[in-house]
C-alpha cells in the first residue's frame, strides 16, 4: 500500500505547493530591514498584484528554490517587463507598474493613494506622474483623448484597469483591510526568514561543541579538552540534529504562531485561512502530519464560510483536507473531497491549470490507495498528458505524476510499464531538480521498491541505502519520510533473507516511530506487522503470533476493523497460526481479513481475493483438500470473470486447484489446469526459469498419477535443468524434483533409482523446515504416496 506524501522556504512540499506570500514581499521586507518597512511595502505588493492580473503570472516564480535564492531574486533581479509579457500593456500602464515595483523604495509611489491617482489619470487618458510630462507626451495624450475611433478598442482595457484601480483604491481607503494586509505581511515576514532545519541542526551541534570545548579549556580540564573534538563527534554521530531543530522550531516558533492566529485573527477569516494554510504546509514539510491536518481543516472552514464552496482557494483547502484523510487511511471521504475539489477547479480555472492537474494526480493517488486501479490509471494518465502538454516533461509536476503512475503500474503488476516510467521520472528529476532534491530521493525509493517486487534485491538495496541516507540528512533521522525509507530498506533485507541486516534497522525504525508518533499510529502498526513477519521467517513463531495479536488489537482499536492496515494484521495472524498448525484460529483470522477487505474494496477486488486465497492455503495445509479444491475452483472462476489472468494470484490459484484435484484423485481433471499454468508461465514469466520449472514439475505430477510416465520423466528432467540454473544443489525444489524423477524411473523398472528415492525422501522428512511452508503438506503427501507405490 501506498500505498502509498521539504522545507525550502518557498516551502515547497511533495505536493508542489508554495507557502506564504514571498512573491508579494518588497526587497526591504525579505532582507529583514524592519526599520524600512512602511506603506511603500504595500505599494510594492499592489504593484505585484497589478502585474499578476495583467500578465497572468507573478513577476517571479520561486517554485523549487531555497529561501536564500528566492530572497536574492526579490532583492536583486528585475522581473520581465510587463510589456514584453503582454504587448497590450506597453506604455503608461507598464510605467505605472514598474514604478510601484521599484527595488528602491524611495523611487516608488509614496502611498497607495498616489498609485490609485496615477491609475485614474491613465484611465482618463491624462498624463501620468510616473514620467516627465514633455510637450510631445502631453500632445499625444490630448490627441488620444479625442480619438473616438479608438474608444472601442480601449474600452476593454480601461474597464479592466478601472475595476482593479477601484479595488486598490478601496483597499487603501479601508483601514481594516489595510490592517489585515499589514498583519499578513508582518507575520509572513517573520515566518519566512531563512528557515533551514538541516542547517539549524548542524549549527546547534556545532555551537554545543564549541561551548563545551571552551568550557573545558576555561576550567583547565586537560583530560577533557585533549582529543575532545574526536570524542564529541563520535558521541553525537547518532544524534538526529535535524529532528531536534525541527522540534524546537515547532515548539518555539510555529506553535506560538498558531496561538497568535487563534488569538488575533478570529474576526478576519480570510487572513486566518491564509495563515493556517501556510502553517499546514510548514507542518507538512516537517513531517508533523496530524498538526498539518488540523490547520488545513480550519483553513477550509474559514474559506468556505467567507468565500463559498466553489472559490478556488476554498477548493484547494478542501483538496488538502482530503489528502490528509487519505494519509490517515480514510479513503472514501478522501476521494469524495478530492473529486469535489477537482470538479470545482475545472470549472473555475480550466483543465490545463497547474492546480487542476495536480488535483487530478492527487485523485489518482487516492484511487490507487483505495484499489480502484482502472480509475487510477485513467486519472493519472490524463494528468500526465495534460502536464506534459502544458509544462513539458522536465517540469516538477510532470515528474511527480510520472512517478505516481509508475508506482500504480508496480502495484498492479505491470512491470513492462512500471520500470520505464519510474526510470524516466528518476532521470528527469536528477537532471532537472538535482541528485539531492526530495523528489529525486522519493523516486529513487520508488524504483527500488519496484526492483524488490521483481525479486531484484541486489539492484534495489543500493538505491534504498542511498535514499535512506540522503533523506536523513535532508529531513532528519526521525522525520516520518526518512523512517519510511528505513522501513523499505528493512523490508528488502527481509525479502532477500538478510534477516541479520533487517532486524536492527526495523527495530530502530519502530522505536523512532513510537518516539515521533506515539504507540498508536498507523506507521507504528505497519512496523509491527513487518517485524512480526521477520520473526515468522526466523522461526520465532510463538513470539511472532503474540506480537501479531497485539498489533491486530491495536489496529482494530485505532483504525477500525475494516481499515487496510488492520486487515493486513489479521491476514498475517492467519498465516502465523497456519504455520503453527492452529488451523481453526488461522481460518478465523482469514475470515476476519476477508470481511474487512470486502467492506473496503469489495468482494471481487484483487486485494480481497488474495485473502480468499490465503484461506484456501490454510485448508490445503490442514489437509482439507476437498474444501480447498472447492474454494480455489470458485476463486478461479471469479478471476476469469474479472479479467485478472495476468496477476500472480491467477497462477497461484491455478496451481493450488490443480494440486487439490491431484490430492483427491482427480489427476485427469488437474492436467488441463497444469498445462494452462505452464503456458502462462512460459508467456509471462519466461525470464524466471525456476518458475517455469515449477510449472513443468506440476504437469509431470499430474501425468505420473495417470501412468503417463515417459512424458512425466521428460518434463521432470527439464524442470531439474531449470531449477539448477538458479538454485543450489541442496535446495528443496531440486531435492523434491529429483525425488519425483527417481520415483518415475523406479516405476519404469530402474532398480538403482529406488535407493535414490528413499534417500531424497529421508532428506526432506528430516528437514521439513527447508520446504516452502505452503507447499509442505501437499508435497510430502505426494512423495509419501509415490514412495509407498514403489515399495509395493
Amino acid at each position: 500500500m501506498l500505498d502509498s506524501d521539504q522545507q525550502a522556504v518557498t516551502l515547497e512540499t511533495s505536493a508542489g505547493e508554495l507557502v506564504g506570500t514571498l512573491c508579494y514581499m518588497s526587497p526591504e521586507q525579505v532582507s529583514g530591514q524592519t526599520r524600512d518597512v512602511d506603506t511603500r511595502c504595500d505599494v510594492y505588493a499592489l504593484g505585484v498584484i497589478l502585474y499578476e492580473v495583467l500578465a497572468g503570472s507573478v513577476p517571479f516564480s520561486f517554485r523549487g528554490l531555497a529561501i536564500t535564492e528566492a530572497i536574492r531574486i526579490v532583492r536583486d533581479d528585475e522581473p520581465e517587463r510587463l510589456g514584453a509579457v503582454n504587448p497590450t500593456c506597453r506604455g503608461d500602464i507598464e510605467t505605472i507598474v514598474g514604478k510601484a515595483m521599484e527595488k528602491d523604495r524611495d523611487r516608488r509611489y509614496a502611498s497607495a493613494a498616489e498609485l490609485a491617482a496615477d491609475l485614474r489619470r491613465f484611465m482618463r487618458d491624462e498624463p501620468i506622474q510616473a514620467r516627465p510630462t514633455t510637450a510631445l507626451y502631453q500632445l499625444s495624450k490630448f490627441a488620444r483623448r479625442n480619438k473616438a475611433l479608438v474608444g472601442g478598442v480601449l474600452a476593454t482595457m480601461v474597464a479592466l484597469v478601472l475595476g482593479l484601480a477601484g479595488s486598490l483604491y478601496f483597499l487603501q481607503q479601508s483601514k481594516q483591510r489595510a490592517a489585515q494586509l499589514q498583519h499578513v505581511a508582518d507575520f509572513q515576514g517573520r515566518m519566512l526568514t531563512e528557515i533551514d532545519v538541516e542547517e539549524m541542526g548542524r549549527q546547534l551541534i556545532s555551537d554545543v561543541r564549541k561551548s563545551a570545548l571552551k568550557r573545558a579549556v576555561d576550567v583547565g580540564d586537560d583530560a577533557l579538552s585533549n582529543g575532545f573534538g574526536e570524542q564529541f563527534d563520535r558521541f553525537v554521530s547518532r544524534i538526529d540534529a535535524t529532528g531536534i531543530a525541527a522540534r524546537l522550531l515547532d515548539e518555539q516558533i510555529i506553535s506560538n504562531a498558531v496561538m497568535t492566529v487563534d488569538r488575533e485573527f478570529g474576526d478576519q477569516p480570510m487572513v486566518d485561512a491564509e495563515l493556517r494554510m501556510s502553517l499546514s504546509q510548514v507542518y507538512d514539510s516537517l513531517g508533523l502530519y496530524e498538526k498539518a491536518a488540523d490547520q488545513s481543516e480550519l483553513a477550509y472552514d474559514r474559506r468556505a464560510g467567507a468565500l463559498g464552496d466553489d472559490q478556488p482557494d476554498t477548493l484547494l483547502s478542501l483538496r488538502k483536507v482530503g489528502m490528509m484523510q487519505a494519509m490517515a487511511g480514510d479513503y472514501p471521504d478522501a476521494v469524495e473531497k478530492v473529486q469535489t475539489a477537482l470538479d470545482g477547479l475545472r470549472r473555475a480555472r480550466g483543465e490545463n491549470d497547474r492546480d487542476t492537474i495536480r488535483t487530478m494526480m492527487n485523485l489518482g493517488n487516492v484511487q490507487t490507495d483505495m484499489g480502484n486501479y482502472e480509475k487510477a490509471e485513467a486519472t493519472l494518465q490524463a494528468a500526465l498528458d495534460r502536464s506534459r502538454q502544458a509544462f513539458g516533461t522536465n517540469d516538477r509536476l510532470t515528474i511527480d505524476i510520472m512517478g505516481q503512475l509508475g508506482v500504480m503500474y508496480r502495484i498492479t503488476e505491470m512491470p513492462d510499464k512500471a520500470e520505464p516510467m519510474l526510470k524516466e521520472a528518476l532521470d528527469a528529476s536528477r537532471k532537472t531538480l538535482g541528485e539531492d532534491d526530495l523528489e529525486t530521493i522519493r523516486l529513487t525509493q520508488s524504483l527500488a521498491i519496484f526492483y524488490n517486487s521483481e525479486r531484484r534485491h541486489k539492484e534495489a538495496q543500493p538505491l534504498l541505502i542511498e535514499a535512506y541516507k540522503k533523506c536523513g540528512v535532508r529531513l532528519g533521522e526521525n522525520h516520518p519520510e526518512t523512517l519510511s525509507h528505513g522501513h523499505s530498506l528493512a523490508e528488502s533485507y527481509v525479502l532477500s533473507g538478510q534477516y541479520d541486516l533487517a532486524e536492527p534497522i526495523l527495530r530502530d525504525v519502530l522505536q523512532r516511530r513510537r518516539d515521533v508518533h506515539g504507540s498508536e499510529h498507523p506507521a507504528v502498526i505497519r512496523s509491527l506487522n513487518t517485524l512480526s513477519h521477520l520473526l515468522m521467517r526466523t522461526k520465532r513463531k510463538p513470539e511472532a503470533a503474540d506480537l501479531l495479536e497485539e498489533t491486530y488489537g491495536l489496529a482494530k482499536r485505532v483504525l477500525g476493523k475494516s481499515n487496510n492496515t488492520t486487515t493486513v494484521a489479521a491476514f498475517n495472524l492467519a498465516s502465523a497460526y497456519k504455520e503453527l498448525g492452529e488451523y481453526e484460529r488461522a481460518k478465523t483470522y482469514a475470515e476476519i481479513a476477508y470481511e474487512g477487505r470486502s467492506a473496503t474494496f469489495g468482494p471481487d477486488h484483487y486485494r480481497t481475493l488474495l485473502v480468499r486465497g490465503e484461506l484456501g492455503e490454510i485448508l490445503m495445509t490442514a489437509g482439507e483438500f476437498e474444501e480447498g479444491a472447492a474454494l480455489f475452483a470458485d476463486l478461479l472462476t471469479t478471476l476469469r470473470e474479472t479479467d485478472a489472468q495476468k496477476t500472480r494470484l491467477y497462477s497461484s490459484v491455478l496451481s493450488r486447484l490443480a494440486q487439490a484435484r491431484i490430492a483427491i484423485g482427480k489427476s485427469a481433471d488437474a492436467e488441463p489446469l497444469c498445462r494452462e499454468l505452464l503456458a502462462f508461465c512460459e508467456e509471462h514469466l519466461a525470464s524466471s526459469p525456476a518458475i517455469v520449472a515449477w510449472a513443468q514439475r506440476l504437469v509431470a505430477t499430474s501425468l505420473i498419477h495417470q501412468q503417463k510416465l515417459d512424458d512425466a520423466k521428460a518434463l521432470l528432467e527439464k524442470a531439474i535443468e531449470g531449477f539448477s540454473s538458479k538454485l543450489p544443489e541442496d535446495h528443496w525444489h531440486l531435492v523434491y524434483t529429483r525425488a519425483l524423477l527417481y520415483a518415475v524411473q523406479s516405476m519404469l523398472g530402474d532398480e538403482e533409482s529406488v535407493a535414490l528415492l528413499r534417500e531424497a525422501a529421508t532428506t526432506l522428512k528430516d528437514n521439513p523446515e527447508t520446504i516452502d511452508y505452503d507447499q509442505r503438506a501437499w508435497a510430502m503427501s505426494q512423495l509419501n504416496a509415490l514412495t509407498e507405490r514403489v515399495d509395493h
